[in-house]
């Protein structure tokens, strides 16, 4: 993602901010390419946060605002788990947290991990959000 994308650029905008603006691209007939605000204001968009420089046909921007509107919600969702809240306690910082730390220091953290070996879902989720 973060090959694509300045993600701390991206941060600045919300995901349905994005993903409106991946909408007004993909949906833009010739008069709003000519004419429209919100085209223009979502092509700026793109060159903000995308890393590369060169042009890219709309319906490409399209689909990745639209990837990366997605991957910020997800990421929000992720950020927001209370189920990882709970396990992790102070050790958790969302998509900052340090796992290999966490597992270290939390004995109740591991025997959770142990008794419960579907908590590789936990993992399998985190996966999915990078």
């Amino acid at each position: 993602m973060s090959s694509v994308f300045d993600l701390t650029a991206a941060g600045a905008d919300c995901a349905a901010e994005l993903l409106s603006h991946a909408r007004t691209l993909e949906n833009a007939g010739i008069l709003q390419v000519l004419f429209s605000s919100s085209f223009r204001a979502a092509k700026r968009t793109y060159g903000r946060v995308a890393t590369a420089r060169n042009k890219r046909p709309r319906r490409e921007m399209a689909r990745d605002l639209h990837t990366l509107g997605e991957y910020l919600q997800r990421r929000v969702r992720f950020e927001r788990e209370s189920l990882y809240q709970t396990t992790f306690g102070s050790h958790y910082r969302g998509a900052e947290t340090n796992w290999v730390e966490s597992g270290r220091s939390s004995t109740g953290t591991n025997r959770y991990l142990r008794d419960f070996p579907s908590t590789n879902v936990l993992l399998n989720r985190f996966a999915s959000y990078s």
